[in-house]
This record gives structure tokens, C-alpha cells and sequence, in this order.
């Protein structure tokens, strides 16, 4: 996998490609736990708007993965992460994974926190495999809380 297909987010040529790659690989896994959660791309827009968001894209081309994240106190929280499924297993969620763990060491982040939904198995032996551990289960969110300090 080339490293240079990692880059800052441009909210004028990305968001389009964003919001599809979240509706389509984010929302199944939101919808089984709260079925009635829609997704707007103003909402989401704004929302990329309120991180620092990193994209996956070759050359012109429209994004094909990206991650949103977030420091707050010492805290880099990783919010959103979606790789289109063809893409995939090839390296791509952990450079970009890297990309957001640099950004939050830079910004004095001591650790980095993200929410996995319990039935997300995939996206568990995935953060576990890039040094993510979890610490507490949220039942009213149905989510795990991991952990990995930077």
C-alpha cells in the first residue's frame, strides 16, 4: 500500500464520497441498535466539520476510506472509520488509523478512545489488531469502549 493516498480531508471534493462510505458501511451497524437514526449529509458535514477528518483516495480520484477524529482534553477520539469493502484488508484503516494517532500526539493526546458496536466483530479483531484494547461495555449504547495510549 502506498503511504501518499493518506491526506487531509477537502470538504468541497470529499464530503459526497464521505457520506455514501458512511451510509453504506457505518449506518447498517447504527441502525441495529437505534433503527430509527437517519444520516444527512448537512448533519454530516457538520460533523466532519468538528474534527480533523484524514481520506484514502489515489491520486484525483474520490476517497475510498476515511477517519474522523477528535482531541479533546488528552484524549485523541477516533469517531467515525469506514474502508469500502473492496479496499479492505490491503493496509488502508490502519494508515489511516496512523494518520489519526500521529495527529493526536502532536496535539499532546496520552491515549486514543473509540466506540465499537458489540455485534461489530470485524471492527473488534481490527482495532485489537492495531493495539486497541477494551475497557468497559456501554449497554445503553451497546458499545464496547477501547482504548490504545499513544
Amino acid at each position: 500500500m502506498n503511504e501518499n493516498v493518506i491526506r487531509r480531508r477537502n470538504p468541497r471534493t470529499d464530503d459526497g464520497s464521505l457520506f455514501r462510505l458512511a451510509d453504506m458501511l457505518l449506518m447498517p451497524s447504527a441502525r441495529s441498535v437505534f433503527p430509527s437514526f437517519t444520516l444527512h449529509a448537512s448533519d454530516m458535514g457538520r460533523r466532519l466539520n468538528q474534527g480533523e477528518t484524514f481520506v484514502a483516495a489515489k491520486d484525483r480520484q474520490p476517497p475510498f476510506g476515511f477517519i474522523l477524529c477528535r482531541v479533546k482534553d488528552q484524549n485523541l477520539w477516533i469517531e467515525l472509520l469506514a474502508v469500502h469493502a473492496k479496499r479492505q484488508g490491503k493496509g488502508y484503516g490502519s494508515a489511516l488509523m496512523s494518520e489519526a494517532e500521529r495527529h493526536g500526539r502532536r496535539n499532546g493526546c496520552t491515549r486514543a478512545l473509540l466506540y465499537v458496536y458489540k455485534d461489530s466483530e470485524g471492527a473488534q479483531r481490527f482495532y485489537a489488531k492495531n493495539g486497541y484494547v477494551p475497557v468497559l461495555f456501554d449497554s445503553g449504547m451497546q458499545c464496547y469502549l477501547y482504548c490504545k495510549s499513544l
